[in-house]
């Protein structure tokens, strides 16, 4: 099922359709909070295996460092890139679409309706009233923190990456 979702979401964001841009965004945001709630659990099964034996400890103890930069480098990074490179978000001048710039204004030719028009219009307001809190959250991750500590850095930390991307 997974997959089916992700291969309709990239045949989507392939279509380039400018319509579709919200979608796209907000179906990326979700997906950065998925991929944070699955680097938690990882470290969640680290935590309870280190109150184990220490022969348990010592096979997990660089799980939840590798798993989270599996997921950062792999599917996070590949999914924003191909965000990026299909909307040519960081090129105006060539026909980019980055909604969320302060110079995109109210142009209204990419066929935005007017539910999407005001979700990129509070979307940019909370982004760029946000930024220092948004850089905040962007920060590695402490693996050797408690379990809650990696949680609540965790929270936000992804999609304030994706967020930040479009500054």
């Amino acid at each position: 099922m997974t997959t089916k979702v992700l291969a309709q979401l990239e045949k989507t964001m392939r279509s380039r359709d400018k319509s579709l841009w919200p979608t796209c965004f907000a179906a990326m945001l979700l997906l950065a909070y998925c991929m944070e709630q699955m680097e938690v659990l990882a470290g969640a099964h680290v935590h309870a295996a280190r109150m184990g034996d220490l022969e348990a400890r010592a096979a997990v103890e660089k799980e939840p460092e590798e798993y989270c930069g599996m997921v950062d480098d792999g599917p996070f990074a590949q999914l924003s890139h191909l965000f990026h490179a299909l909307y040519r978000t960081g090129r105006p001048d060539t026909g980019g679409l980055n909604p969320l710039r302060e110079d995109f204004g109210s142009r209204d030719d990419a066929g935005f309706d007017d539910v999407a028009s005001k979700m990129i219009r509070n979307v940019r307001e909370k982004v760029m009233n946000n930024v220092d809190m948004l850089k905040e959250r962007n920060k590695p991750l402490d693996y050797n923190a408690g379990q809650e500590e990696f949680a609540k850095n965790s929270s936000g930390r992804l999609m304030a990456k994706f967020l930040l991307s479009f500054v």
